[in-house]
Protein backbone atom coordinates (compact mmCIF):
# COMPACT_ATOMS: atom_id res chain seq x y z
CA UNK A 1 0.00 0.00 0.00
CA UNK A 2 1.48 3.41 -0.86
CA UNK A 3 0.99 6.49 0.73
CA UNK A 4 -1.77 8.60 -0.29
CA UNK A 5 -3.29 12.13 -0.10
CA UNK A 6 -6.44 10.78 1.56
CA UNK A 7 -3.94 9.52 4.33
CA UNK A 8 -1.98 12.62 4.99
CA UNK A 9 -5.21 14.74 5.10
CA UNK A 10 -6.78 12.75 7.75
CA UNK A 11 -3.35 12.59 9.21
CA UNK A 12 -3.59 16.15 9.83
CA UNK A 13 -6.94 16.33 11.66
CA UNK A 14 -5.91 13.65 14.08
CA UNK A 15 -5.97 14.62 17.52
CA UNK A 16 -5.68 13.76 21.23
CA UNK A 17 -7.16 15.01 24.54
CA UNK A 18 -4.22 15.90 26.54
CA UNK A 19 -4.87 16.03 30.66
CA UNK A 20 -3.73 19.54 32.25
CA UNK A 21 -3.24 18.76 36.02
CA UNK A 22 -2.41 22.49 36.84
CA UNK A 23 -6.10 23.47 36.11
CA UNK A 24 -7.77 20.41 36.36
CA UNK A 25 -9.05 20.15 32.59
CA UNK A 26 -7.74 19.23 29.47
CA UNK A 27 -6.41 20.31 25.90
CA UNK A 28 -7.18 18.97 22.55
CA UNK A 29 -3.77 19.16 20.43
CA UNK A 30 -3.42 17.96 16.56
CA UNK A 31 -0.22 16.65 15.09
CA UNK A 32 2.13 18.92 13.24
CA UNK A 33 4.07 18.52 9.94
CA UNK A 34 7.89 17.80 10.11
CA UNK A 35 7.74 21.88 8.35
CA UNK A 36 6.32 22.80 11.29
CA UNK A 37 8.98 21.02 13.41
CA UNK A 38 11.48 22.88 10.81
CA UNK A 39 9.95 26.32 11.67
CA UNK A 40 10.04 25.77 15.40
CA UNK A 41 13.88 24.81 15.39
CA UNK A 42 14.46 27.65 13.26
CA UNK A 43 13.00 30.00 15.43
CA UNK A 44 14.14 28.55 18.53
CA UNK A 45 17.54 27.93 17.41
CA UNK A 46 17.25 24.20 18.88
CA UNK A 47 16.06 20.94 17.13
CA UNK A 48 14.17 18.16 18.60
CA UNK A 49 16.86 16.12 19.24
CA UNK A 50 18.24 18.28 21.56
CA UNK A 51 15.14 19.12 23.30
CA UNK A 52 15.05 14.87 23.51
CA UNK A 53 18.56 14.55 25.57
CA UNK A 54 17.22 17.36 27.53
CA UNK A 55 14.64 15.56 28.26
CA UNK A 56 16.65 12.26 28.87
CA UNK A 57 18.23 13.28 31.73
CA UNK A 58 14.60 13.44 33.59
CA UNK A 59 15.31 9.26 34.63
CA UNK A 60 11.90 7.99 33.58
CA UNK A 61 11.41 5.00 33.76
CA UNK A 62 10.08 2.82 30.19
CA UNK A 63 6.36 2.71 31.81
CA UNK A 64 6.37 6.64 32.42
CA UNK A 65 7.55 6.91 28.73
CA UNK A 66 4.98 4.79 27.84
CA UNK A 67 2.21 6.64 29.88
CA UNK A 68 3.45 10.39 28.86
CA UNK A 69 3.60 9.01 25.31
CA UNK A 70 -0.50 7.57 25.58
CA UNK A 71 -1.03 11.10 27.41
CA UNK A 72 -1.86 9.37 30.81
CA UNK A 73 1.30 10.77 33.04
CA UNK A 74 0.78 9.73 36.24
CA UNK A 75 1.05 13.34 38.71
CA UNK A 76 4.89 11.62 39.91
CA UNK A 77 6.21 11.62 36.24
CA UNK A 78 4.52 15.43 35.92
CA UNK A 79 6.73 16.09 39.15
CA UNK A 80 9.96 14.41 37.95
CA UNK A 81 9.63 16.25 34.70
CA UNK A 82 8.96 19.46 36.33
CA UNK A 83 12.35 18.58 38.12
CA UNK A 84 14.77 18.61 35.30
CA UNK A 85 17.00 21.80 34.70
CA UNK A 86 14.93 22.77 31.52
CA UNK A 87 17.10 25.31 29.05
CA UNK A 88 15.72 27.92 28.01
CA UNK A 89 16.13 26.86 24.45
CA UNK A 90 14.09 23.37 25.25
CA UNK A 91 11.33 25.84 26.61
CA UNK A 92 11.06 28.67 23.71
CA UNK A 93 10.72 25.42 21.93
CA UNK A 94 8.24 23.48 23.88
CA UNK A 95 5.84 26.72 23.69
CA UNK A 96 6.65 27.16 20.05
CA UNK A 97 5.15 23.37 19.86
CA UNK A 98 2.42 24.12 21.70
CA UNK A 99 1.40 27.77 19.51
CA UNK A 100 1.20 25.36 16.75
CA UNK A 101 -0.16 22.12 18.15
CA UNK A 102 -3.11 23.30 20.14
CA UNK A 103 -6.47 22.76 19.00
CA UNK A 104 -8.51 26.46 20.31
CA UNK A 105 -11.87 25.51 21.39
CA UNK A 106 -14.58 28.40 21.75
CA UNK A 107 -15.26 29.55 25.01
CA UNK A 108 -19.01 29.59 25.55
CA UNK A 109 -18.39 32.48 28.32
CA UNK A 110 -16.57 34.56 25.84
CA UNK A 111 -18.23 37.93 25.45
CA UNK A 112 -17.19 38.52 22.21
CA UNK A 113 -18.74 35.49 20.61
CA UNK A 114 -20.54 33.58 23.30
CA UNK A 115 -18.83 30.21 21.78
CA UNK A 116 -20.84 30.59 18.91
CA UNK A 117 -18.18 30.73 16.04
CA UNK A 118 -18.37 29.38 12.81
CA UNK A 119 -16.46 25.93 11.87
CA UNK A 120 -13.16 26.27 10.86
CA UNK A 121 -12.24 29.25 12.94
CA UNK A 122 -11.95 30.63 16.41
CA UNK A 123 -12.59 34.01 17.70
CA UNK A 124 -9.49 35.72 18.79
CA UNK A 125 -10.80 36.31 22.13
CA UNK A 126 -11.38 32.37 23.01
CA UNK A 127 -7.66 31.27 21.40
CA UNK A 128 -5.84 30.69 24.05
CA UNK A 129 -2.97 30.23 22.47
CA UNK A 130 -1.67 33.70 22.98
CA UNK A 131 -1.22 33.21 26.08
CA UNK A 132 1.26 31.11 25.82
CA UNK A 133 4.73 31.85 26.76
CA UNK A 134 3.80 35.48 27.77
CA UNK A 135 3.10 36.53 31.12
CA UNK A 136 0.38 35.16 32.67
CA UNK A 137 0.62 32.11 30.07
CA UNK A 138 0.64 28.37 31.31
CA UNK A 139 2.09 27.06 34.96
CA UNK A 140 1.96 23.81 36.20
CA UNK A 141 4.90 22.42 33.84
CA UNK A 142 1.28 22.38 31.23
CA UNK A 143 3.71 23.76 28.52
CA UNK A 144 6.17 20.79 28.83
CA UNK A 145 3.47 18.27 29.34
CA UNK A 146 1.57 19.35 26.53
CA UNK A 147 4.58 20.07 24.37
CA UNK A 148 5.25 16.43 24.76
CA UNK A 149 1.88 15.26 23.82
CA UNK A 150 2.17 17.44 20.54
CA UNK A 151 5.13 15.53 19.67
CA UNK A 152 3.51 12.08 20.22
CA UNK A 153 0.79 13.13 18.34
CA UNK A 154 2.81 13.72 15.66
CA UNK A 155 4.44 10.45 15.62
CA UNK A 156 1.44 8.59 16.08
CA UNK A 157 0.86 5.26 14.09
CA UNK A 158 -1.47 5.14 10.81
CA UNK A 159 -3.33 2.28 13.31
CA UNK A 160 -3.94 5.06 15.69
CA UNK A 161 -5.14 7.80 13.65
CA UNK A 162 -7.58 5.14 11.75
CA UNK A 163 -8.97 4.32 15.68
CA UNK A 164 -9.37 7.72 16.04
CA UNK A 165 -11.29 8.67 12.90
CA UNK A 166 -13.52 4.91 13.51
CA UNK A 167 -14.44 6.39 17.20
CA UNK A 168 -15.48 9.81 15.86
CA UNK A 169 -17.44 7.80 13.56
CA UNK A 170 -19.08 5.77 16.00
CA UNK A 171 -19.73 8.40 17.83
CA UNK A 172 -21.57 10.74 15.33
CA UNK A 173 -22.59 8.70 12.03
CA UNK A 174 -20.04 10.68 10.41
CA UNK A 175 -16.32 11.95 10.37
CA UNK A 176 -16.15 14.99 12.96
CA UNK A 177 -13.99 17.67 11.81
CA UNK A 178 -11.59 18.81 13.82
CA UNK A 179 -11.19 23.21 13.84
CA UNK A 180 -8.30 23.60 11.30
CA UNK A 181 -5.85 25.49 13.20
Amino acid sequence: MSLTKRKILKGSKYYIEVPVPAYDDFVKVHAISDDIFSDIEEKTGTSLTEVAANFAEVGLSQKEIELVQKNKPTEETLKKLGSVKISHKTTKFMIELCKSGIVPEPDPECPACGGKVTEGSICPECDIRTLIGGSGGLHGYSTIAIGISIIAASQASWKDVESFFLAQKGLSGVESPVLKV
